[in-house]
């Protein structure tokens, strides 16, 4: 059961509709739900969750890729990787 946050969920909401690239940081003592309010925000909606492992970034990137080829449609097919995180960014079919 997901209750309260409105303001939050709003907030969030204009940033998923702006038509420029949009960066948050969430922020919180463990256990407040940043997490569910983050999924509740993308419930539905064409959007690409990724919690990262403790891990190095290799295998961040890698997760991230496989993430990112389900999301553009390439399905079963392994996505080929980013080179870094940077390339990331610079991708328009986000």
């Amino acid at each position: 059961m997901f209750l309260g946050r409105e303001k939050e969920l709003v907030m969030l909401e204009k940033y998923y509709h702006s038509n420029k690239f949009e960066f948050g940081v969430i922020h919180g003592r463990r256990r407040v739900g940043k997490t569910t309010l983050l999924k509740q925000s993308i419930a539905g909606k064409r959007s690409l969750y990724l919690l990262a492992q403790q891990a190095n970034a290799k295998t961040n990137l890698d997760l991230f890729s496989k993430r990112y080829g389900e999301l553009i449609g390439a399905g079963q097919i392994v996505y080929s990787s980013f080179h870094d995180f940077f390339e990331v960014l610079l991708k328009e079919e986000i």
